[in-house]
């Protein structure tokens, strides 16, 4: 590359001219003018920092970086490995690159999934088959029985409690806990609906579409439970300390009562005490 300044200029608006008839853009140039290989302890600071940059497949502003352009091969190599650290540099941010090609797709792919209603891969759902699609019987029942038992007003603790006696376990094999409980009721999978990325998936008219698998309640019945699990969201706490979405409760000592009702075996319930406002079903 030329050395003078008018001669540098020109030979940068040729490349980026050359770049953009292929489809690139130049985002920097590393030159390390001056700088003699002649003397094993010489650190080239431009070639140095062109390999970071490649690595971390971005500049330091921010700019994405997928290769890079080398104008003269003996500019680019002076020393015995300079080409195999140059190499290494370029695969590895042709590698995450295609990392993030197959991400996309994957997600495209999902995303195609859920808008025709086909139920996901992985381990069935408790309530269903294997296919993910006709219910399981006696699974189901108990969830959908969980389910309207919620909307009535009763806890997940005492639904708990009976499923751990009668041993209905997860399709793990596992014991049931809260949250694995409450996940299941809140999923939109319960009435035929499906979320992906934390929404509904709707089609152009804004209607949930409806999955290809049998419902275990109506979509009415579970969007008395989303409302009901959702009022219960508690504060959202950001990275700097400060609260993003604060509900406060509408009753008092809500969270701080428990039951004292004693059980079969003596001990006490303790179970949080709140107030259940019974949703209306009706048309």
């Amino acid at each position: 590359m030329a050395r003078d300044g008018h001669g540098v200029e020109d030979q940068h608006k040729v490349n980026d001219e050359t770049a953009a008839r292929v489809g690139a853009k130049i985002v920097h140039y590393y030159t390390d003018n001056d700088f003699s290989a002649a003397k094993a302890d010489v650190v080239r600071p431009d070639f140095e920092a062109m390999l970071k940059v490649l690595r971390a497949g971005r500049r330091p502003d921010g700019e994405p970086v997928r290769g890079a352009i080398v104008v003269a091969d003996d500019r680019l190599v002076r020393r015995v490995g300079d080409y195999e650290r140059f190499v290494d540099a370029l695969t590895y941010v042709i590698a995450k690159a295609e990392v993030r090609k197959i991400k996309r797709r994957t997600r495209r792919s999902h995303r195609r999934r859920a808008e025709l209603g086909i139920p996901v891969g992985g381990k069935r759902p408790f309530g269903w088959n294997d296919d993910k699609r006709t219910l399981r019987a006696e699974e189901a029942e108990l969830l959908a029985q969980a389910a309207r038992d919620v909307i009535a007003g009763k806890s997940l603790h005492s639904i708990l409690e009976k499923w751990r006696d009668d041993g209905v376990r997860t399709v793990h094999g596992n014991e049931w806990q809260s949250r694995s409980l409450k996940l299941a009721l809140w999923n939109p999978r319960l009435c035929g609906w499906r979320r992906h990325n934390e929404d509904l998936v709707r089609d152009a008219n804004g209607v949930p579409v409806v999955g290809q698998w049998e419902p275990l309640i109506t979509p009415k019945e579970w969007m008395a439970i989303d409302a009901l699990f959702a009022s219960r969201v508690g504060p959202n706490i950001r990275a700097d300390g400060t609260i993003a979405d604060y509900r406060t409760p509408s009753h008092l000592l809500t969270g701080i009562l428990r039951c004292g009702k004693t059980k079969d075996d003596g001990q006490i319930c303790n179970a949080p005490m709140r107030v259940n406002t019974r949703p209306s079903l009706n048309p």
